[in-house]
């Protein structure tokens, strides 16, 4: 995909260092207030392959805890600076995620691969704060079928989608729960989970949460980063093919 001009590598690094403070921030609040958090994701892939960011990536991912999920929140709502927003289903109308993102005030996106992105009113750079599910893992399958119909559900009610693409989509997830539980045994194992991802982590490589460098600063991460990424992403020190080496927004504007 091509993005204009005015989103090169040198608006690329502008934006981390913008979401950088972002996470400073953020990172802050839920330490002061002994909110477990880790980085995930792309941005702990970048902490471990790059000490930092991945060079083209332009959003930044945090997991909290389901069990203290809505107090984080509520602490976050309450302790952010004026220049960031927190978004979700209390500040956003149409809002359909289960997670919430902390937004940036003085910067305005466009996206071209995620369209999705601009049915929000607020469209600066974005700090993911995804839900780390536990469970166990015989319970993985229905609870993806489950929250999947959820999120659908809502965007059909917030009329993002139509009722027939409700029912392909529904559909499409029905056939994806039946394949899970051909594969996941009745297992009691506890396990952790989420909504954006098919994967399952075991609970040790998870918990007890360690601490990772990212541009220089020490931010919370998975017990086995190298367990993580690996279920992740399998061969994760392999780089993408050029042309999936492209930033998440098209474009990103200062104010």
């Amino acid at each position: 995909m091509n993005h204009p001009i005015l989103y090169d590598k040198e608006q690329v690094q502008k934006s981390q260092q913008r979401l950088l403070e972002m996470a400073i921030i953020v990172k802050s609040i839920l330490e002061n207030n002994n909110i477990p958090y880790f980085l995930a994701q792309g941005s702990l892939l970048g902490a471990v392959r790059n000490g930092g960011f991945i060079p083209w990536d332009d959003d930044l991912d945090l997991y909290l805890f389901e069990d203290g999920y809505s107090h984080s929140l509520s602490i976050l709502r309450e302790s952010l600076p004026s220049d960031l927003f927190l978004e979700d289903k209390f500040s956003e109308p149409l809002y359909f995620h289960d997670w919430a993102h902390v937004k940036d005030l003085s910067t305005e996106c466009t996206c071209e691969q995620f369209p999705q992105d601009s049915y929000y009113a607020h469209k600066g750079l974005s700090i993911d704060l995804y839900i780390m599910y536990q469970m166990k893992q015989r319970d993985w399958p229905k609870f993806k079928f489950d929250k999947a119909l959820e999120y659908l559900g809502t965007m059909r009610n917030n009329r993002l989608i139509s009722e027939e693409q409700y029912k392909v989509k529904s559909g499409l997830f029905h056939k994806q729960y039946i394949d899970r539980i051909r594969v996941i045994d009745d297992s009691e194992e506890i396990v952790y989970g989420s909504t954006v991802s098919s994967r399952i982590y075991k609970a040790r490589d998870i918990i007890p949460l360690s601490s990772i460098i990212f541009e220089g600063y020490h931010f919370s991460a998975p017990n086995n980063c190298d367990g993580y990424l690996r279920t992740l992403y399998n061969n994760y020190q392999l780089l993408p093919p050029v042309e999936k080496r492209v930033p998440h927004y098209s474009s990103v504007i200062f104010k």
